[in-house]
């Protein structure tokens, strides 16, 4: 999803939009645009593509999400093989 903001007033709305999102376990990327933001959203849903976080409560998904919801980027095709690559780690360094 993108939400685009073509003014400075709007600009701040968008980041207490994406603050308030984060709340609700969607993890907004805001890119900076010259004419306004642009933000990519993640959501805890997206984790359901991931066979090892699809069965993973709200709780954990947004411990996740915190952790990692920035560093996954863009929705680009990589960013789903970054988000499975961010999966692996945080089984690996939270679950032993």
């Amino acid at each position: 999803m993108q939400i685009i903001a073509t003014t400075q007033k709007e600009d701040v709305l968008l980041a207490d939009i994406a603050e308030y999102a984060k709340t609700k376990g969607v993890y907004p990327s805001l890119k900076m645009y010259e004419d306004g933001f642009g933000s990519t959203t993640w959501s805890i849903d997206d984790l359901d593509n991931n066979s090892i976080a699809c069965d993973w409560p709200r709780e954990k998904r947004l411990r996740f999400m915190e952790m990692y919801g920035e560093k996954i980027g863009g929705a680009t095709d990589d960013a789903w093989a970054r988000m499975d690559s961010y999966v692996d780690e945080y089984v690996e360094n939270h679950e032993k």
